[in-house]
């Protein structure tokens, strides 16, 4: 496991090795070079800022105004690790793109960005070039409901010394929960003396169980930056789940994110512009093996407009009781999925390359999307392949409130690699942290077909989002034997925001069986304040 077959030599290894380090660098570099002038520069003025939570409804508004060809190249819309600054960014380059080619979209550009500088007050007055308000914890909120979640399992979840993974292991039930909740999500700038230093944290309080969902700090000189912490990163294009990384599993560890596309310099300025983000991170334990390191990294160029392609990786390797030490040899070949030349079970490992394309048609573009996921490489991006593929309208004939789309998922069965997706032999805890699958909630080995879609309305106070979605798991799937076989998904969600410091919030899910007899549901109601 864990090798690239064409790449046995050890000299374009190390080559490779070193190209890739050279355009990542050297993009850091420029972009820091960049900022040295953006005081003075009307779109990027210099200030640091938290990521935008994984939940915001600013994810969503912004893949819709990509979708609808409103954004720029610069924009990823495949990543969460967009600021608020950036995100403000995007909003106002938005309405100016409305205002010159889209009047008929102006008026809803418009109103997201009343609502963004109504919950995010501090970030939008500083772009707007007002002087810097006396606000620390701009973009924070409190969020108080009922949740209720019952017959849900665990992939592969592991209890301290004991391990149900591995390729005999099988998921857990997770028991039932009914409770009151109660969930800080808080956005500070530290000192309005360190314009530079911004930071968040996710208390979570369910009935009397506290925990912290994410926490950390940022580091933003112009468009790098560095946060150390607990965070989720999450890379691809799927609504329903992604290959490598889904971005609902947090990890303890550190990154560098470009939060800007930067031009590469000469004949490589052809590519686009160049975005790239890299976290490591240490787990407690994936089954026998103790601190394994996990780590990920997306590189993304837009060669055009309408055309961004990408690669992703991410793996876990080395650890207390792995059957080989962590070299730097070693190191770089996990990173880069180099062949190891002395062993395969140093590393568990998922990648995938990525493709979207905006297809013109007239002044409603459509997005289409193909993530193509290699299970531990070798052979696999042919023989036994995930794919997530679909297309997606963000607005409709003369309902540009509207948006809606289909996604089809497929994770290949062992076939002629004798793999199975988000297994691993030696990291017996599979592609999972303390049970939670860290990407596509199928679970593997299985297909789906999902119908989404969505509404902006009453000036964007109303949110209302939705899907259904048909699953077929096969018997290698990590929720295999319990979910094995055809199942049906729907949920949805709904905010209405009633007063400018609140809203009404509430989601709910159910899924059922339709081989096996089986129910799982979950909802949440209650209401979030903004401050």
């Amino acid at each position: 496991m864990g090798r690239i077959d064409v790449m046995k030599r050890l000299v374009p290894r190390r080559c490779l090795i070193v190209v890739v380090g050279l355009i990542t660098t050297s993009s850091f570099l420029f972009a820091q070079e960049r900022s040295t002038d953006s005081q003075t520069n009307e779109v990027a003025p210099e200030f640091a800022s938290a990521f935008v939570p994984r939940g915001s409804w600013l994810h969503d508004t912004l893949r819709k105004l990509h979708a609808l060809y409103l954004l720029p190249a610069r924009f990823d819309p495949s990543s969460i690790s967009i600021t608020q600054r950036e995100a403000g960014r995007m909003l106002l380059r938005s309405i100016e793109k409305a205002r010159q080619d889209f009047p008929e979209v102006l008026s809803l550009t418009e109103l997201y960005w009343a609502r963004f500088s109504e919950e995010f007050t501090r970030t939008a007055r500083l772009l707007e070039g007002h002087s810097v308000p006396p606000i620390l914890l701009g973009g924070s909120s409190v969020s108080v409901g009922y949740e209720s979640t019952r017959n849900t399992l665990l992939g592969a979840h592991v209890s301290p010394g004991v391990s149900t993974g591995g390729i005999s292991g099988g998921p857990v039930p997770f028991s039932d929960i009914v409770s009151a909740v109660v969930e800080a999500d808080l956005s500070f700038q530290l000192s309005p003396h360190l314009p530079v230093l911004a930071g968040r944290i996710t208390p979570r309080l369910a009935g009397d169980n506290l925990t912290i969902q994410e926490g950390y700090v940022t580091l933003e000189v112009g468009d790098v930056a560095l946060w150390v912490g607990r965070r989720a990163p999450g890379y691809g294009p799927g609504f329903g789940g992604t290959v490598m990384l889904d971005g609902e599993v947090a990890v303890d560890g550190g990154g560098v994110v470009l939060t800007d596309g930067v031009d590469l310099p000469g004949f490589l300025n052809v590519l686009g512009p160049f975005r790239s983000e890299i976290f490591f991170s240490r787990l407690q334990r994936s089954g026998e093996i103790l601190d394994p390191w996990f780590f990920g990294y997306r590189l993304s160029i837009a060669p055009h407009d309408r055309l961004e392609l990408a690669i992703n990786r991410a793996g876990m390797f080395g650890g207390t009781g792995n059957e080989l030490d962590t070299t730097f040899w070693r190191f770089m070949n996990a990173v880069l999925g180099a062949a190891p030349p002395d062993g395969f079970n140093f590393e568990n490992q998922v990648a995938s390359g990525e493709i979207r394309y905006l297809a013109p048609l007239g002044n409603l573009p459509v997005s289409l999307y193909l993530e193509w996921g290699f299970e531990d490489w070798a052979g696999a991006y042919d023989e036994n392949p995930g794919l997530i593929a679909g297309a997606e309208l963000g607005g409709l004939p003369g309902l540009p409130e509207v948006s809606v789309g289909f996604e089809w998922a497929s994770f290949a069965g062992p076939g002629a690699t004798g793999r199975r997706w988000f297994r691993h032999g030696v990291f017996e805890d599979n592609w999972t942290v303390q049970g939670r699958l860290l990407a596509h909630p199928l679970g593997g080995d299985g297909s789906e077909f999902r119908l989404l879609g969505g509404i902006d309305a009453v000036q964007a106070r109303l949110r209302g989002r939705w899907h259904v979605a048909f699953q077929d798991r096969g018997s290698t799937n990590l929720f295999a034997p319990d979910r094995e076989g055809k199942s049906w998904e729907v949920g949805g969600s709904l905010g209405v925001r009633l007063w400018s410091l609140g809203e009404i919030i509430g989601t709910g899910m159910t899924r059922w069986g339709s081989s096996v007899a089986w129910r799982e549901t979950s909802a949440f109601a209650g209401f979030r304040i903004l401050f």
